[in-house]
């Protein structure tokens, strides 16, 4: 016979107590429950008890602590294997439960161990993953699945100041292509919210965008190896054939004009130098030349012994700025053709595959890339001392700038790579259409040319949509 000890309190009205035992012997004819288990932080809103139950059970009494008596109280029945407390039941607090058979006062078993339980806090959604420049069409963005939570809000703002609600879903995902501007950043936050305890607080902002949408448009042109691209005033395009030494004028419809010059040496990149003539790199012979509207060679500067020259710039003083792939250098020349100095970029190292290769100026500062190896695009005051770096993970040759100061990057991954002046990427254009992008070039109109490596016979039109 199984026996149980029960502890009677006697309290005066002072603060001295009493304790009298007594021993009764109480029968037992249910096996008591086991396996008996209570949920830990599972939960916001309930604690779930389980167990498994021993043969004739009826019915289950739950009994759970209560401070105030300083003892267990009946609390609940169940007549299944598991049991529910979702009453008012404070975050992190310790509930301590035990149960037993009670299929009547004359059908018992003993208690169980006792076990505790809690419910844990209701916490906010974290941003996980969101859509930085990656899609042309939505901004998508994740967030964590938040405990307890029945659906979640997603709050939408264009200065990370005056958010508004803008859907509600039960995952933890959404996908934002309503009224969503290309280049534009939004900032968005998200609450998670339980039927029964109401909303969380809101997860931290963070941003996204979508990306500016460029179309093929045509190819043009009949060339050996066409290379650089520049446009003139009346949007005329001057296109060097490489391998010929053949520098091209096709009109504003993609139609052949003429020939400008025949050199029968390498050329590559085109410039305007500022007293209107065309500047031109001789890249087997590393000179630079300068081309009038007539075509005829009116300076030959000589640049270094490299066999591989790629771009050339001009300052407001008239100073020259050319590529020297070979050497990984960037040359500055004066307005006489004079040598002034010459610097490498931070990245490249000995036995490094980089190449210094793509050029361009912007607010008196030089702004540099290159191909292979690739990892950021480096700036430089107009005397060759560094100024800051970005990162940017696409090789990085041949390089552009708009109207609005937007760079154009060739990549010989397959595409031009569109940045703000920041390096904020705006589009991936061509990504369809090129296979190993070499140089690019942007007219007035905002229209892309690209020549491309593997399609050398050709240039590649794109336009924004």
């Amino acid at each position: 016979m199984k026996k149980i000890h029960l502890l009677f309190l006697a309290t005066s009205f002072i603060v001295f107590f009493s304790c009298e035992e007594k021993e009764l012997e109480i029968e037992f004819l249910l096996d008591t429950p086991n396996e008996f288990r209570v949920s830990k932080g599972d939960y916001v809103d309930k604690i779930f008890l389980e167990w498994n139950n021993p043969p004739k059970t009826e019915r289950i009494e739950i009994f759970r602590f209560d401070s105030t008596l300083n003892d267990y109280k009946s609390f609940g029945f169940s007549e299944t294997s598991n049991y529910i407390d979702s009453s008012e039941l404070i975050s992190e607090a310790y509930y301590y439960y035990k149960i037993r058979v009670n299929n009547s006062s004359d059908e018992l078993s003993d208690f169980t161990n006792y076990d505790y339980g809690y419910v844990s806090g209701f916490e906010s959604p974290i941003i996980t993953n969101i859509g930085y420049g990656i899609s042309s069409s939505s901004i998508d963005i994740e967030w964590n699945s938040v405990n307890g939570a029945d659906n979640y809000i997603i709050y939408r703002s264009g200065n990370n100041e005056d958010f508004a609600e803008i859907q509600t879903t039960n995952i933890n995902s959404y996908s934002d292509s309503e009224t969503v501007f290309a280049g534009k950043i939004y900032y968005y936050k998200v609450k998670a919210i339980n039927n029964q305890l109401g909303q969380s607080g809101f997860s931290q902002p963070d941003s996204g965008y979508i990306l500016e949408n460029y179309s093929y448009t045509t190819s043009f042109g009949d060339f050996s190896y066409g290379y650089g691209i520049e446009f003139d005033e009346n949007n005329k395009i001057y296109v060097s054939d490489n391998q010929s030494g053949i520098i091209k004028i096709y009109n504003s419809d993609y139609s052949f004009d003429k020939n400008l010059i025949s050199t029968g040496i390498i050329l590559r990149g085109l410039s305007w130098a500022n007293d209107g003539d065309l500047l031109a790199v001789n890249s087997g012979g590393g000179r630079l030349l300068k081309i009038d509207n007539s075509g005829n060679i009116t300076s030959d500067f000589y640049v270094s012994n490299s066999t591989i020259l790629r771009e050339v710039i001009t300052d407001s003083d008239n100073n020259y700025y050319i590529t020297d792939v070979s050497n990984n250098d960037i040359v500055k020349l004066n307005s006489s053709g004079e040598y002034v100095t010459k610097w490498k970029m931070k990245q490249v190292s000995e036995g490094s595959s980089f190449y210094t290769s793509g050029l361009e100026i912007q607010d008196n500062k030089i702004i540099a890339g290159g191909v292979n190896s690739s990892n950021y695009i480096e700036v430089y005051d107009l005397s060759g001392n560094f100024v800051r770096q970005w990162d940017f993970s696409y090789a990085a040759g041949y390089i552009s700038q708009d109207t609005d100061g937007n760079l154009y990057f060739a990549s010989f991954t397959n595409k031009v790579i569109k940045t703000d002046s920041n390096g904020k990427i705006l589009a991936f254009i061509g990504n369809d259409k090129l296979q190993r992008c070499e140089s690019v070039s942007v007219n007035s109109s905002g229209i892309v040319f690209a020549s491309d490596e593997n399609q050398p016979n050709k240039i590649h039109v794109f336009t924004k949509n």
